[in-house]
């Protein structure tokens, strides 16, 4: 699409990550969209996303989930009020950061059962807990 009228490129389409880099300086140029970023890579979204929920901080998740739409999790269990969420919702922040349970009663979880691998191998909602019970296995 080109001519006196047309722009070379649409820098209204696609996502810039994956735009060709004729594109980008186009656009770059253009309307200031696709240029070269000087804002260092915090995290690599690739290096270890097959074990994303348990491996990585709390700081690379929400890193790669805004920049990438990667890790992700299906719900935000800070939003909202609990009486008013989907089971669905319940269900999973109660298993992951122990809100939204059904139960009246606290999970409790035994704070020193594996806490040599407390980082990778406990649930959110394990660490969690233990955190504001014990003060140990803080993010």
């Amino acid at each position: 699409k080109t001519g006196r009228a047309c722009d070379a490129h649409h820098c209204e389409e696609g996502t810039e990550d994956v735009w060709m880099e004729e594109k980008k300086s186009f656009c770059c140029a253009k309307v200031a969209k696709g240029c070269a970023s000087t804002t260092p890579v915090i995290y690599d979204c690739n290096a270890g996303f097959d074990d994303w929920e348990k491996g990585w901080s709390a700081g690379k998740k929400t890193f790669c989930c805004s920049k990438t739409g990667r890790a992700c999790d299906a719900h935000h269990c800070e939003e909202g009020t609990e009486d008013v969420w989907m089971e669905e919702k319940k269900s999973f922040c109660c298993a992951k950061v122990a809100k939204g349970c059904a139960s009246t009663t606290p999970v409790i979880y035994d704070c020193n059962a594996g806490f040599d691998d407390w980082e990778k191998g406990w649930s959110a909602g394990k660490k969690t807990f233990c955190c504001s019970k014990t003060g140990r296995a803080c993010d």
